[in-house]
């Protein structure tokens, strides 16, 4: 069984983990992507803390109603994390096909090089 203080660690450690997803959600969502690398890397630091702590205790922890739904809310909101960039990163992939097919078009009939001379000649006629 949990101490209190072992119970109000883990909630603490929740928490901490809580408002870290937050934070990478507005991060992501700003666009501001330098700043979401370290707040990930700051991240994975507190997950790994509370790894370490849940191991031994793991069964305890599932069978404590008001932990097991904070982890479960924790899981919910890395979901979401990962689906919002999944749906950023699909977004930018069609954006970028967009471009490389507006550019085929645009070169179709342009020469790659300047110094290019057709051998014929088109007239109107």
């Amino acid at each position: 069984m949990l101490s209190i203080n072992d119970f109000n660690h883990l909630k603490l450690l929740y928490d901490q983990f809580l408002k870290f997803n937050q934070h990478i959600k507005s991060l992501i969502e700003n666009g501001d992507w330098e700043a979401v690398d370290l707040a990930i890397q700051e991240k994975e630091k507190l997950q790994r803390r509370i790894l370490s702590f849940e191991k031994p205790h793991i069964e305890d922890i599932k069978k404590i109603k008001e932990l097991d739904e904070f982890r479960k809310k924790l899981i919910k909101l890395e979901i979401e994390n990962i689906e919002l960039v999944k749906s950023l990163k699909s977004n930018i992939l069609k954006e970028i096909s967009s471009v490389k097919l507006a550019k085929k078009i645009l070169n179709t009939y342009e020469p790659s090089s300047n110094k290019i001379i057709s051998t014929f000649e088109i007239k109107d006629e």
